[in-house]
């Protein structure tokens, strides 16, 4: 099979030198590669850890046979929370978006997680034209994360300024096949 992860914000393992713990996309594509599969994992060339670019430009690597890690453009930020983050997303939603238009070769299926909401809704629909099955995989509850940062009382405003990310949300778990 010809699986796709989407995974924006993890460790891969071209960074420090393969020196950092893979986390859940990590393990897996090297799980899904032994047993036979291609994989290519669709991530940001931001290194969300380490805060700095890896790449320019989108870039695809080889990590082994039959499995690569697909970097996507991207703006950078300094804060996890911030206005870049939010450019940051946008970046890289419409470089996967264009990215992903361009590979010839469509998956079997996809794995998209949560966040990036925004990546994660073109990635659905990326599926949904193509009828490819998708799975979300649901790792932190966003938008939801905004409402505990701020006092109880600015909880009006931050419900305001979340409706477009949770009309999202719920877009991206009504068409996934299935959510993790």
């Amino acid at each position: 099979m010809r699986i796709w992860l989407v995974q924006r914000a993890e460790s891969t393992p071209h960074d420090d030198g393969g020196d950092r713990r893979l986390l859940r996309i990590g393990i897996l594509a090297d799980i899904l590669q032994s047993e036979g599969h291609e994989v290519i994992w669709w991530t940001s060339a931001f290194d969300h850890v380490g805060k700095r670019k890896r790449y320019r430009q989108s870039t695809r690597v080889m990590v082994k046979e039959n499995y690569y890690i697909h970097y996507l453009k991207c703006f950078g930020y300094k804060k996890n929370i911030s206005l870049s983050r939010f450019i940051d997303n946008h970046v890289v939603t419409n470089q996967f978006k264009k990215d992903a238009s361009l590979d010839d070769k469509k998956p079997d299926i996809i794995l998209t997680s949560v966040p990036s909401v925004e990546l994660s809704q073109i990635v659905v629909r990326y599926a949904y034209k193509n009828k490819i099955p998708v799975v979300l995989d649901i790792r932190d509850l966003w938008p939801d994360v905004f409402a505990e940062l701020l006092p109880k009382s600015f909880l009006w405003l931050v419900n305001i300024l979340t409706r477009p990310m949770r009309n999202s949300l719920i877009y991206i778990c009504s068409n996934a096949t299935a959510i993790s």
